[in-house]
């Protein structure tokens, strides 16, 4: 029953979020506001709370490595799909970026919380900013620059 309260409260406050956008609660000007808050302030706080509370083992170092090796994988096979129904240059590297990168963070974190609570959300944000943030930043540029 807990796993469905903390997955409702997730569907809840997105539900909320669109609602509060599609009535126009809040201005342009505010919803700028929101987003900078997040960026600058809540984001980086709970990266920096999660990273003080954590123990890295074998285990953790093992999911690290899992993450780049999934990417890689993704890199190759969209690669070879993309090549496989003969995408342009330009579609073949945003096919590329699409499928091998997702928002982990953003949707990532609050069904991470939801699902598997706050010993869950402390590797899933260690997950998200080196074995998903790391790889974006190094390796898209090189992808764009192809496209």
């Amino acid at each position: 029953m807990e796993l469905i309260y903390s997955l409702f409260s997730v569907f809840f406050y997105f539900s909320l979020g669109y609602i509060a956008r599609k009535l126009k609660i809040f201005s342009d000007e505010t919803n700028q506001y929101f987003i900078k808050f997040i960026i600058n302030f809540a984001f980086p706080s709970l990266v920096i709370y999660n990273v003080y509370k954590l123990k890295f083992d074998k285990a953790f170092i093992f999911l690290l490595v899992l993450g780049w090796i999934v990417i890689i994988v993704s890199l190759i096979l969209s690669l070879f799909i993309g090549k496989l129904i003969k995408l342009n240059k330009k579609s073949l590297a945003s096919f590329i970026l699409l499928a091998s990168f997702g928002n982990t963070s953003f949707l990532g974190f609050p069904y991470q919380l939801a699902l598997l609570g706050e010993d869950g959300l402390k590797y899933a944000v260690i997950f998200d900013q080196v074995a998903s943030f790391l790889p974006v930043s190094l390796i898209s540029p090189f992808i764009l620059v192809y496209g």
